[in-house]
């Protein structure tokens, strides 16, 4: 009698310890997961800036060769762009001027918003987007930023 109920404990105590091993696999697993959720839509969130801050660049430094003549920068895509690291594209960019005011080099056919400190205003907007494979990849949720950006030049 004192043997079989000896192996009864045993075998309770091994399923304990395994259901306790299990659940703290789980629990080490979901953090991980976790954190690198975190970190790429922190990463996006600086992409989402920087881009920005490159369309800007761009309109300031050639605005004719950026406007296209027929529609002024209305709705014209100034970047267009993949993010990658370690030879894997991981986000796609994409900045797009949804308004101009004002005289932006050949374009002076919106309304004049300007004055002698700047030439004009530009609404842009910012799309950040994580691509799929690389969903698959970094095993994260679906990321999708966007950002709209008045800004004087």
């Amino acid at each position: 009698m004192r043997k079989g109920f000896s192996m009864v404990t045993a075998i309770l105590f091994m399923v304990l310890v395994s259901t306790l091993g299990v659940t703290m696999l789980k629990l080490s697993v979901e953090s991980v997961k976790t954190t690198g959720d975190i970190y790429l839509k922190e990463q996006a969130a600086f992409l989402l800036r920087s881009a920005t801050e490159i369309a800007i660049a761009k309109i300031i430094l050639n605005p004719n060769k950026i406007a296209n003549s027929s529609n002024c920068f209305k709705n014209q895509t100034i970047l267009n762009e993949k993010y990658s690291l370690g030879g894997l594209d991981i986000f796609n960019i994409k900045v797009v001027a949804s308004k101009v005011f004002g005289k932006i080099g050949d374009c002076n056919n919106f309304t004049p918003i300007s004055t002698s400190e700047s030439a004009g205003t530009v609404v842009l907007d910012t799309y950040i987007e994580i691509i799929p494979a690389a969903m698959k990849i970094t095993n994260s949720g679906k990321i999708r930023l966007h950002r709209r950006t008045i800004q004087k030049l």
